[in-house]
């Protein structure tokens, strides 16, 4: 049947299966966007002038503050993926670690590093959901 223990099994690889690969996307993605991140932060403090992206302003000052902000709002997005990338590769550590035996390192994990990976993945998502809480205040 559909609840027998040998499906049960074939819906737990499966499920721990397309866990891993949204995982494994996820880390994707978020190493792309902290490369594009980290080049726009390199063009901006090698060029005295604004980013392209920037609007232009008759008044310097206006400017100066516009790219201040810009730079500042850049690296809070980096220090973001960061820490959504530890995140999301500790998640995938225990998730190929629970994948049926013979696959990569799956149950070669001891419970401890399981446990500190889940922990650590949790308190970052604690983190990263109060930070953007207090940001959409501001």
């Amino acid at each position: 049947g559909l609840w027998s223990s040998q499906s049960t099994s074939a819906w737990w690889t499966a499920s721990v299966a397309a866990w891993a690969s949204s995982l494994l996307l996820s880390l994707i993605s978020s190493f792309i966007r902290l490369i594009i991140l980290t080049r726009k932060l390199k063009r901006r403090r090698n060029t005295s002038g604004p980013l392209l992206s920037e609007p232009r302003f008759d008044d310097s000052d206006d400017e100066s503050d516009h790219g201040a902000e810009e730079l500042k709002s850049i690296m809070a997005a980096r220090r973001r993926l960061i820490l959504l990338c530890i995140q999301t590769g500790a998640d995938l550590l225990n998730a190929i670690n629970w994948m049926p035996a013979g696959f990569l390192w799956s149950g070669k994990l001891p419970n401890v590093l399981v446990g500190f990976n889940g922990t650590l993945s949790s308190l970052l998502g604690i983190g990263l959901m109060l930070q953007s809480a207090k940001a959409k205040q501001l």
